[in-house]
């Protein structure tokens, strides 16, 4: 992925080559989107960090050219009609990923927030078990170890 031109470049004076290069950038990044859709279905963590770097440069670009097009907004109307229709269906097309994107990337997260619960709940199960203090989640003394002395380090015992 990265041997593409991200370069921000300026668009061409021609409307209807302008809308090309908008149309060309967002197919850029959504071939990126749709990698890391794959990457994120299944899983494969290493493949999807490794799409950052270009989707992050891809984006730039495409909000580059956006930017500009926006800037140029009164000139839409005299695009041609295939352009327009190649527009429309870019935009479509764009719009889908984008939202199959999100999605995945809301799944993943939820996924890791649960194996990360899981993972702490395993370790606070583990800790309790060795624990001779056998402390609970909050940090009170589990009701567990009722007959367990404890020194406060003063010379004290509870």
């Amino acid at each position: 992925m990265d041997k593409q031109d991200y370069t921000p470049k300026a668009l061409s004076g021609n409307t209807n080559h302008a809308i090309g290069d908008v149309i060309a950038a967002a197919q850029v990044l959504e071939t990126i989107y749709c990698a890391e859709i794959d990457a994120l279905k299944t899983p494969d963590a290493s493949s999807f960090i490794a799409l950052q770097s270009s989707k992050i440069k891809a984006a730039q670009n495409y909000y580059s050219v956006m930017t500009q097009m926006i800037e140029r907004k009164n000139e839409l109307g005299n695009i041609d009609a295939a352009t327009k229709k190649k527009l429309h269906e870019m935009h479509a097309r764009f719009s889908n990923t984008t939202q199959e994107n999100l999605e995945m990337i809301k799944r993943m997260k939820r996924y890791t927030e649960r194996m990360g619960e899981t993972l702490r709940d395993a370790a606070v199960r583990a800790a309790q078990k060795n624990n001779k203090l056998c402390y609970s989640k909050n940090g009170e003394m589990s009701g567990a170890c009722p007959n367990k002395i404890i020194s406060s380090g003063l010379c004290e015992t509870v």
